[in-house]
């Protein structure tokens, strides 16, 4: 059962990651239309904002000539000016509307960033879990040892140690206190002596030397097998 646990873990996180891919390459596409788009809208009013400024030049050089032109009326100099006035208007409100786009593009530009930068960490954290996992996989199918954490410890449990009995389990109970040092709390059957090995196992935080070295111990002295 606990074989095919972690079987299934191993599943659900390539499945999770697939998944999340998915999501990121649909936003990337979604990006890339909006982003044509964006570059399309931009240019237009680029245009608008062109026809503008060469209509409020043509304007700006009749009202000249029409100041100079003594028969003009004023009813004629008042409506070049309105008409200048509406087209720097325009012009004004087609330059925000620019820059509010472009805001906003810069805005999802960031958020897309972000989440590239997640989907980087997930990406670690996803292959830090299945090789974690993989480790377990292959702690209990070929060795034939489980991890159990709980509110006291670490729970790591033996089989395959006394070849007559080889379904007998074997434990040890590790925890960690709060100088950050390993604490070997109890083994079951009672190892004699474990001070040399918790010492080893604190000097060098090798996990599975303490591990092999326990399985030896537990061998030495509870099986008749040797």
């Amino acid at each position: 059962m606990i074989d095919s646990f972690f079987e299934q873990s191993v599943l659900e996180l390539d499945a999770g990651a697939k998944d999340f891919q998915r999501a990121v390459d649909n936003q990337l596409s979604i990006f890339e239309k909006e982003k044509d788009l964006h570059e399309k809208t931009v240019q237009e009013l680029n245009q608008k904002i062109a026809v503008l400024k060469g209509r409020l030049d043509d304007l700006n050089a009749k009202q000249h000539s029409k100041e100079n032109d003594l028969q003009m009326s004023m009813e004629e100099i008042d409506k070049i000016q309105s008409e200048i006035d509406s087209i720097k208007l325009q012009e004004q409100e087609l330059t925000q509307q620019k820059e509010k786009i472009q805001l906003e593009f810069e805005e999802k530009r960031r958020r897309l960033s972000e989440q590239a930068d997640v989907m980087g960490k997930a990406k670690e954290e996803d292959e830090e879990s299945k090789e974690l996992t993989n480790g377990l996989l292959f702690y209990s199918q070929r060795l034939q040892m489980w991890f159990h954490k709980d509110n006291e410890g670490i729970r790591i449990t033996f089989r395959c140690i006394d070849k007559n009995h080889p379904k007998r389990r074997f434990y040890v109970v590790l925890n960690v206190n709060d100088e950050q040092k390993w604490e070997l709390l109890r083994t079951k059957p009672e190892l004699s002596d474990t001070t040399q090995l918790v010492s080893s196992l604190n000097a060098t935080n090798d996990i599975n030397g303490f591990l092999r070295c326990v399985r030896k111990e537990f061998k030495a002295q509870f099986c008749d097998d040797l």
